[in-house]
């Protein structure tokens, strides 16, 4: 499988996504991994999880509302700010489930379905930014040609995920381009 098929699948994909062609990246996971071996948990795999940030962002806004509130004596108006951050407390318990990407010696776990790596002959990054539009992607590829596209964009932590798979991939997935 040459590189002109690696061409048509990024090309497909940008199509998919009505993006244009020329604003896609099509790289090999390892060609974006940092020096260092990815951080491993006790059970040998790479647990890479989707960020907090938006809700830490809610909370920051929700507090310095409180507290201006508190400054301005206005106990009445407090409520609002109260009631919101209530609100994302619950669904941050209750209802938030992040992404989470388990690599490890077998494979891939995203989403609870492991993609095994000797069903697959190479891992790519698909990343696009088009029009105020993102997309990042893990896209796994069969020996047939067809492929996998695992929607990474809420992970945000591409280097850590390519780390991880320079490290566990086998070996016919180092000669890729």
């Amino acid at each position: 499988m040459g590189t002109s098929r690696f061409e048509y699948i990024r090309k497909e994909l940008c199509y998919k996504m009505m993006l244009p062609v020329g604003s896609s990246n099509f790289k090999a996971t390892w060609r974006l991994a940092y020096y260092n071996p990815a951080k491993r948990d006790s059970d040998g795999n790479v647990v890479i999880r989707q960020g907090y940030s938006i809700q830490f962002l809610g909370y920051g806004i929700s507090a310095m509302f409180i507290f201006q509130m508190i400054l301005s004596k206005s106990y009445s108006l407090m409520i609002v700010p109260c009631i919101i951050f209530t609100a994302m407390t619950i669904f941050t318990i209750f209802f938030y489930k992040p992404k989470i990407i388990i690599i490890n010696k077998n494979g891939i776990i995203f989403k609870g379905v492991e993609y095994n790596w000797k069903d697959y002959i190479g891992a790519f990054f698909f990343a696009t930014t088009s029009r105020g539009q993102s997309a990042h992607g893990l896209v796994l590829i069969k020996a047939d040609g067809k492929y996998v596209y695992l929607n990474i964009l809420a992970i945000e932590q591409i280097d850590k995920i390519g780390t991880a798979i320079r490290d566990f991939q086998p070996e016919n997935y180092k000669s890729l381009e």
